[in-house]
């Protein structure tokens, strides 16, 4: 195919903007590589040729500021690749292309199906597919527990929980709009998989079993298994599937049970590139009017593993980015928690100055911690992403998210007792959220009074937005939403 002019890819500073520009940079079939976010202070500007603001999806300025970047570069395609994107395009029925830029996603069908888990749940019944029960909250109660709950719109892991008997009342009155959903054993039986359907109704797939850390994907396996392949390819059917949608799943009693289809390309996607299943090649060959490379299915057994990668800006600042102390200036990182950590995670926990600022202001024992900690790892909390802070050779502090059922990604922190008081927490929270929260809508919630964490909030642009009183005898302290 000829070479193209211009390509615009949104959300270019999260994980799968920045894989999809990897990918489309490493064809060397664009002149111009152009990359649009809400921020362009992400790693973006370092796969990019040029880096744009966009405004959120959510913004009545959004679609007119896109096509403003289009005629600007004279884009040919736009790849959206944020989710909250991706939904506008499906609430939208967008059809058609933007100031004659084509758009690369799924059909509208996929769309539609995928955005919605209720609609998900109702295609997959229909379909005589296997399926998780799933109802409204504000209908009807759990039909087993434990059991999910999650936002009925986005992607799977805004707002997920593992629900106990003693939270339904709870959240039944605080999400009564958002979903129940069975919880599929086995926690160690999960799966990612890619599904591309072209123009001509060829079906190719691809299926990892992965494993994840800190609530991303840090290493899999390819793997070829019959039942799940066929339930693939039933759900690409069903949905006249045209394009790339992700699909995951847990191999369970009843068969491989999809529980989130995501229409869009994967955070996977380079892994998947590099294994053959070329989606994003294969898409924007055929918005070009060209037909699908051939695929030749990666060989079972095949394993990858996650690394990261770190970009020095050459304009930075001194001290922007590390820390100094009287020994000398040291790079403060970031990486995914493991079980390893679960000892000096309990340790921080239990420390009485940091306990006294949790909502559940109580110390918890070791069984109760490790069981928190196991299931975060396995992945049960979907939107939850944990890393530990290491500085000077030593851990130093955690700092997470959780997607709540709002849509935004709340952000916690704690630095080690004999490391505070000396802006670390501030560099944390500020680190990744750089790296892992880009285009994100942030929150946090904060006991009023507490001067540190107040000052991480402000750091990320938030501000307080209500305050919840307390119920504590102890402690009459409010709590404080900041968004």
């Amino acid at each position: 195919m000829k070479k193209l002019t211009s390509v615009l890819v949104t959300g270019c500073g999260g994980d799968i903007g920045t894989g999809v520009g990897r990918i489309i940079k490493g064809l060397g079939m664009v002149g111009t590589l152009v990359g649009a976010d809400v921020s362009t202070d992400n790693a973006g500007k370092f796969v990019f040729d040029a880096c744009e603001i966009l405004p959120p999806a959510s913004s009545p300025k959004y679609l007119t500021q896109l096509e403003q970047l289009v005629k600007k570069y004279n884009a040919e395609l736009v790849v959206p690749a944020a989710d909250a994107e991706i939904r506008f395009f499906s609430e939208s029925n967008f059809a058609g292309d933007i100031s004659g830029a084509a758009v690369v996603m799924a059909n509208s069908e996929a769309l539609r199906v995928g955005a919605d888990k209720l609609q998900t749940y109702e295609f997959l019944k229909s379909n005589a597919l296997p399926y998780p029960w799933t109802c409204i909250v504000g209908e009807h109660t759990p039909l087993a527990l434990p059991c999910i709950i999650k936002s009925r719109y986005g992607r799977g892991s805004k707002g997920v929980e593992l629900v106990e008997a003693d939270h339904v009342a709870y959240l039944t009155k605080k999400r009564p709009a958002d979903i129940w959903q069975e919880y599929l054993t086995p926690d160690d039986e999960e799966y990612t998989c890619g599904i591309y359907g072209c123009a001509n109704g060829d079906i190719r797939t691809i299926i990892f079993k992965r494993r994840l850390g800190g609530g991303l994907t840090v290493a899999g396996e390819v793997v070829e298994n019959k039942d799940i392949d066929d339930v693939l390819r039933r759900v690409a059917q069903g949905l006249g599937l045209r394009g790339s949608i992700n699909a995951q799943l847990r191999l369970t009693q009843k068969g491989a049970v999809i529980f989130e289809i995501n229409p869009r390309f994967s955070s996977t996607v380079v892994f998947r590139h590099k294994l053959g299943f070329k989606d994003v090649l294969w898409a924007i060959e055929e918005k070009t009017g060209n037909a699908p490379s051939p695929y030749t299915p990666p060989r079972v057994g095949t394993k990858f593993y996650k690394g990261y990668t770190e970009y020095i800006n050459p304009s930075f600042e001194a001290g922007s980015g590390t820390v100094s102390k009287s020994r000398g200036p040291h790079t403060l990182t970031l990486r995914p928690a493991a079980m390893g950590d679960a000892e000096v995670l309990f340790q921080w926990r239990n420390d009485e100055t940091a306990w006294r600022e949790f909502r559940n202001a109580r110390p918890v024992v070791w069984e109760e911690h490790k069981r928190w900690l196991t299931k975060t790892l396995n992945g049960e909390f979907p939107g939850r992403i944990i890393m530990i802070a290491e500085y000077a050779g030593e851990k130093i502090g955690v700092v997470r998210s959780d997607e709540r059922e709002n849509g935004l990604s709340e952000v916690s922190y704690q630095v080690a007792p004999e490391w505070r008081g000396q802006g670390l927490g501030k560099r944390m929270a500020l680190e990744f959220v750089k790296t892992h929260l880009s285009g994100h809508t942030l929150m946090a919630q904060i006991k009023k009074g507490n001067v540190a964490s107040e000052s991480v909030a402000r750091a990320l642009g938030l501000k307080p937005f209500k305050e919840e009183t307390s119920d504590n005898p102890d402690d009459r302290r409010a709590l404080v939403e900041w968004r």
